[in-house]
């Protein structure tokens, strides 16, 4: 088994990865796909007035109005980065919880270490 550190930089790189490395799959995945999903809603949230003020030019003024960036433009940015962060946080500390788990039990060590 590699170090707590090799498996905290995996989840870095993106949440859920260094559970599907260790056989969490199901956790591993869910965590993998949510961190997608909250980051494209996050990139959506961004670019929505932009789209939307794209598309007024676009249609010569006639298809709706220009989009306002307000206090409300900005919580709907933070809201999805906010569970985005909060997934990875909990992602890293779950990461490091099983590690310490698997390395105080001993019914879990390998094979090779119990036998003669």
């Amino acid at each position: 088994m590699k170090s707590r550190w090799f498996y905290v930089g995996m989840n870095l790189i993106a949440p859920g990865l260094a559970q599907c490395s260790l056989g969490f799959w199901v956790n591993g995945l869910i965590q993998l796909f949510a961190s997608l999903a909250l980051c494209a809603w996050t990139i959506w949230a961004a670019l929505y007035p932009l789209v939307m003020n794209i598309r007024y030019l676009l249609s010569g003024g006639t298809k709706g109005a220009l989009a306002e960036v307000n206090a409300g433009y900005f919580t709907s940015i933070a809201i999805p980065l906010g569970l985005l962060t909060l997934l990875w946080v909990w992602s890293i500390v779950e990461i490091i919880l099983k590690i310490r788990d698997e390395s105080q039990n001993p019914e879990t060590k390998n094979e090779k270490e119990i036998a003669p």
